[in-house]
């Protein structure tokens, strides 16, 4: 059976887990192969119930990268209860956004020469729909990866345009393809908030508090829980990332605001809860697919061009609004509220999208066979 190394995903960031879930999937059930991560990334409790193998490895060292073991024999590597960079047989990328310059002060140069390692040794490298660009402070990184790819799905018009700026552009290997996780099931959690069906969930994102004004982007959250508490109707805060989401909410009970903070739920479970709730104001991405998704009104905050294609993509551009924006934030809530049809229309998006996301993956299972 072959070995598809899964890059770019983790158990931390609920966006990373449901793409990870995702792809974990699809690989299985097309009998692709067994689906491999990092040994960095989960613990061995994760990878097994999401059915995974573990690739170890330490990239720094080089020469002793898998800490030796590629030195050993086929015959004694197969016993091993893990694998080695000679196992894989296939590269999967879904970072989702990783190679931009909001991001230049990641280690973009290393994870690109991870691509060329595999490349170089005749590995296929797939990267799943992901967003890009401006390239102006990671082109050679940017290079590096499209040069290393058999296959590389931007996910927006705009991320294709950057990557046609690169010198390696070619439209034989880089294709256009949207979100992949639109078809993935919500989980319900064991234990469900009180007053659900009728509450409006904010989930925030810190990044539009770093990236920004964000003393404005809390005055937009606060308005939206004050207009909600004038009418006793249940606001809801959602950590759908990391602790620091949290922040957000303790920074806006700090004004005497009264939500209830729920997290601790993976990106699965978050997803059902999404799904059932009867307004969303989201500033995370997969947070935001996976209530559109669901055919749920979600007035999108956006901080990257991505949430602005992914508003188009689901024919709601009209509930894109600036987090820093209060008018055209109130204004967004108002049309999610008062549309009657914004449900058919999210419910029928959604089949065109997932339609393609099958092509897409028609895509990737003829790439990685060959």
């Amino acid at each position: 059976m072959k070995q598809i190394l899964l890059t770019g995903v983790n158990f931390q960031n609920q966006g990373a887990y449901m793409m990870l879930v995702a792809a974990a999937d699809e690989i299985r059930r097309r009998n692709i192969g067994q689906p491999v991560i990092d040994i960095r990334w989960g613990s061995r409790v994760q990878k097994r119930s999401e059915g995974l193998g573990t690739l170890i490895s330490i990239d720094e060292l080089l020469a002793f990268r898998s800490l030796m073991a590629d030195r050993l024999p086929f015959g004694l590597r197969s016993k091993l209860p893990f694998h080695t960079y000679k196992d894989i047989d296939g590269v999967v990328d879904a970072s989702g956004f990783a190679f931009g310059d909001q991001w230049s002060h990641a280690r973009l140069d290393a994870r690109a020469n991870r691509f060329r390692f595999f490349a170089d040794r005749g590995v296929p490298v797939v990267i799943l729909p992901q967003a890009f660009g401006p390239l102006h402070r990671t082109k050679s990184a940017a290079e590096t990866v499209l040069g290393s790819s058999k296959l590389i799905y931007a996910r927006d018009p705009e991320s294709f345009a950057y990557l046609q700026e690169l010198d390696s552009f070619s439209t034989a290997n880089v294709k256009v393809s949207s979100d992949f996780t639109v078809t993935l099931k919500g989980r319900r959690p064991k234990a469900v908030p009180q007053d659900w069906g009728s509450s409006i969930v904010i989930v925030p994102n810190t990044n539009i508090v770093s990236r920004g004004d964000g003393g404005r982007y809390l005055d937009v959250l606060a308005k939206i829980i004050q207009d909600a508490n004038s009418i006793n109707r249940p606001v809801i805060g959602l950590v759908h990332d990391t602790g620091k989401d949290r922040e957000i909410f303790s920074a806006l009970a700090e004004r005497g605001l009264s939500l209830s903070v729920i997290d601790g739920f993976d990106g699965l479970e978050s997803k059902w809860i999404l799904g059932s709730a009867k307004l969303v104001v989201s500033g995370r991405f997969h947070a935001t697919v996976s209530a559109l998704s669901q055919g749920v009104p979600t007035v999108i905050h956006g901080w990257s061009h991505k949430y602005e294609h992914l508003a188009k993509d689901f024919g709601v551009p009209e509930l894109l609004a600036s987090p820093y924006d209060l008018q055209e934030t109130v204004t967004a809530v108002a049309i999610a509220e008062s549309a009657s049809d914004i449900n058919e229309r999210l419910l029928a998006r959604k089949q065109v999208l997932a339609a393609g996301v099958v092509r897409m993956w028609d895509e990737v299972d003829e790439t990685l066979r060959m």
